[in-house]
This record gives C-alpha cells, sequence and structure tokens, in this order.
C-alpha cells in the first residue's frame, strides 16, 4: 500500500485514518480517543463473540445471542455515554464519537453495530444516540455507495461470508459443536 509494506490490521486502519483526515488530527486527545474506542470495540467484540468469533453469522444460536446480550448491556451504554459527552462537555454537535467530523472510530463501532442489529433488530432502541450515528454512518456518500454494492464492493463481501460460512460450520462439526 502506497509502496509500503504494512502488516497488522490495526495499524493499517490507522495508517489509512491518518492518510485521509480520519483519525481524529490534528488534535492529539481526538487521535487518543479514537484508538481508545478502537481498543473498546475489539473488547466488545472479544467480549460478544469471544476471542476467535469474528461475527454471529446468519443464524445465531440461543447462547451466542444471550452472550451478545449480556455484552449489549456493558458496552452500549458506554457508546451512548461517548456520544453524549461529544456533544454535550465537548461542544461538538455533528453527533460522532470523537470531534466534530466522522472518524475511524465511528466507522468501526458502525461496523459492529451493524452486526449487532442483524442479529438483535431491536438491540439499539434505548441508545438513541448510537442508533443514530448507525444511521448517519450508513448515509455517508461513499458508505452509502459500499453498502448499496456500487463498484461490486457489496458482491464481493457477500462471496467472502458465503465463504466465512463454510468455514464456521466446518469448525464447528470438526469441533463437535
Amino acid at each position: 500500500m502506497d509502496g509500503l509494506k504494512l502488516s497488522q490490521s490495526g495499524a493499517i486502519v490507522r495508517y489509512l485514518a491518518a492518510k485521509h483526515g480520519m483519525d481524529g488530527s490534528p488534535d492529539v486527545y481526538h487521535k487518543t480517543q479514537c484508538d481508545i474506542i478502537a481498543e473498546c470495540l475489539r473488547d466488545y467484540k472479544a467480549d460478544a463473540y469471544g476471542a476467535w468469533e469474528y461475527w454471529l453469522g446468519p443464524d445465531p444460536s440461543p447462547e451466542r445471542l444471550t452472550k451478545l446480550q449480556a455484552s449489549n448491556g456493558r458496552f452500549l451504554p458506554r457508546f451512548e455515554r461517548q456520544l453524549k459527552r461529544n456533544r454535550e462537555e465537548d461542544g461538538y454537535i455533528g453527533g460522532f464519537l470523537v470531534g466534530p467530523k466522522l472518524t475511524y472510530a465511528d466507522v468501526y463501532a458502525s461496523e459492529v453495530l451493524e452486526e449487532v442489529v442483524a442479529a438483535i433488530p431491536e438491540a439499539l432502541s434505548a441508545y438513541p444516540l448510537t442508533a443514530a450515528l448507525l444511521e448517519q454512518t450508513r448515509a455517508h456518500p461513499g458508505i452509502a455507495a459500499f453498502l448499496s454494492g456500487k463498484d461490486g464492493h457489496r458482491k464481493m463481501i457477500n462471496a467472502a461470508e458465503k465463504d466465512i460460512i463454510t468455514y464456521r460450520a466446518n469448525v464447528d462439526r470438526a469441533l463437535g459443536r
């Protein structure tokens, strides 16, 4: 990427965020807040899905849904508080997690929230600011184009999801789950 050899997905995301002005710059505190939120989101996913589970799949078991609901109870209030703090204490009215504009923390949060809402559609009903963040992120022109399947992006993801479903079924079968 850009003639560089980069590894580690988190580092690559932060590099791209910095390159495209989505890392909270120029404010060092905002950059740090983005990193903190990204780490919190990783914790949320590990708590909800397990360290090696990356998504719930098309038909999550009752046990996985129970685990996700418990994680939602621990993490969704934190995101709601952060959105409120960013608006009320820091004075930013854009509805973002950090600062006045969309950051990679918002995009990452929305990615996780998409999975949560797909499994539990009413999950955000008690969290209006969090639900608004998800809708606002979905409406971003670049993200909306991706989600609509323009340029074949969504088709590529759907093909990858099918591979993941097959892989997961094989792993579950091998482990006797």
